[in-house]
């Protein structure tokens, strides 16, 4: 094997750890953002229904800063 071959295989061995863990990454980062949104979305629900800033903090496990940043319609 000449070390061409060798660099090129190297390489691309390279390029593929790369590539699967970018992948990896990038679909955990869409899942926790996908949970998150779904997490607001119970949370407007609950407002909606008027439950108490408290009781909507401790269900969703949102702080009571983002319960309030939800109410005002800054999230």
């Amino acid at each position: 094997m000449t070390w061409t071959v060798k660099m090129t295989d190297a390489r691309y061995d390279g390029y593929e750890e790369g590539f699967d863990e970018g992948f990896t990454a990038g679909r955990e980062d869409g899942l926790q953002q996908g949970a998150y949104q779904k997490t607001l979305e119970m949370a407007r629900k609950l407002i909606a229904r008027g439950d108490s800033l408290e009781e909507i903090a401790d269900i969703s496990g949102l702080s009571m800063y983002q319960v309030q940043s939800l109410i005002s319609g800054l999230e």
